[in-house]
């Protein structure tokens, strides 16, 4: 019984880490990773938003490639904050950087879960 508490602390606390290794790199990172992050999703987003003219947007746009999943999340988050009186970018990509931090802490939790009894003990 001690080593099954000892094991569901240790858990815990990797996930306390984790979520503390996530906010803090959602705080100090800056840019972005890839460019499909800005001009696929952020861009995307903007032309609903009206801050982003249809016409400076890549091809994928017109040719309706793209999954729109993202951008309407996106659009979510700034109108959810713009409810709030925040509206500077900065305070925006910020909570969207917690948010996909969130989400992946979730999704870990949930295929740890899904998986955990094909991992193996020591």
């Amino acid at each position: 019984m001690k080593n099954i508490l000892l094991e569901l602390d240790n858990k815990k606390n990797i996930l306390r880490i984790s979520f503390v290794f996530f906010i803090l790199a959602s705080i100090f990172s800056s840019g972005f990773h890839h460019a499909d992050e800005h001009y696929q999703i952020l861009e995307f987003a903007g032309s609903k938003l009206g801050t982003t003219e249809v016409e400076n947007l890549p091809w994928e746009y017109q040719a309706k490639l793209r999954p729109t999943i993202q951008p309407t999340i996106v659009i979510g988050v700034f109108h959810l904050l713009d409810l709030f009186g925040f509206s500077e970018p900065f305070t925006i990509t910020f909570v969207l950087r917690l948010l996909s931090a969130t989400l992946t802490l979730i999704s870990l939790i949930l295929l740890f879960r899904t998986f955990e009894s094909n991992f193996s003990q020591p």
